[in-house]
């Protein structure tokens, strides 16, 4: 599995994760995006159970972390 993340505007973020196991040949690719605020929120579609939503929440939690590494100290939102 394989994530890119691309800046696609100003604040603005797309988060597209290859799965080749999806759907075999050809594979399946999800596209997330995240838009920045006051803080950076990640939205996807309906809610997932089991293993699906953990680890959706962990793969949310790195795009947080590798986003929020590639900002200026500037740009930094402020913690709650």
């Amino acid at each position: 599995m394989q994530t890119k993340i691309a800046e696609v505007a100003e604040g603005i973020y797309r988060l597209c994760t290859f799965v080749p196991e999806i759907a075999p040949p050809a594979g399946f690719t999800f596209n997330q995006f995240l838009v920045l605020g006051d803080g950076p929120a990640l939205m996807h579609g309906p809610t997932f159970e089991g293993d699906g939503g953990a680890a959706l929440h962990a793969l949310a939690d790195e795009y947080d972390r590798r986003i929020l590494a590639s900002l200026p100290a500037a740009d930094m939102p402020l913690a709650a």
